[in-house]
């Protein structure tokens, strides 16, 4: 909905990868050696109750700017 303006998650949806460390609130840097993930390809994680992003004119029909939230 953002035409790629935004690449985030929530805590709930990143930890379910379990390569998120909810004590942290990161990303494992141990867990994503082992498995050889590299972290620029992760999204940002917010918390729930965040923006994560604003629609881009055209998409699903709808204007520019509305604020995406959970």
């Amino acid at each position: 909905m953002t035409k790629g303006a935004a690449h985030v998650t929530d805590m709930t949806n990143a930890s379910r990868t379990l390569i998120f460390d909810i004590k942290a609130k990161v990303f494992s840097k141990p867990l994503l050696k082992l498995l050889n993930i590299p972290e620029n390809i992760l999204p940002k994680v917010l918390p729930s109750s965040s923006v994560f992003g604003h629609t881009a004119g055209g998409v699903a029909g709808l204007p520019d700017g509305i604020p995406l939230r959970l």
